[in-house]
């Protein structure tokens, strides 16, 4: 299905909005799991009195996002190990969501 050019990062990303318009139940059924997480995730932010908190730490645990080594999908330099979201961008998600 997806065939990267090894050692050079692909550039591809997901636009989830696109899911819900495709012919494949496989996609439209993630399309529903996708809201499903964006609304807990939006949930567990408004129930967030600060940062650092049990509901702030249960929304940072579920947006890290893993890469899988070798798919070379998003950016990286020097290696196509696969280093996922990241702390830094994973911080900034939350705080721009809540």
């Amino acid at each position: 299905v997806f065939g990267p050019i090894l050692n050079h990062d692909t550039k591809l990303f997901t636009e989830p909005m696109l899911l819900k318009d495709s012919k494949s139940i496989l996609m439209q059924e993630a399309f529903i799991i996708y809201k499903a997480f964006l609304a807990e995730l939006l949930r567990l932010l408004k129930l967030s009195e600060q940062t650092g908190g049990k509901c702030w730490r249960e929304a940072k645990r579920r947006v890290q996002f893993p890469e899988y080594k070798y798919t070379c999908i998003g950016y990286g330099t020097g290696t196509i190990n696969g280093t996922g979201s990241g702390r830094n961008l994973n911080e900034k998600i939350l705080e721009s969501a809540k």
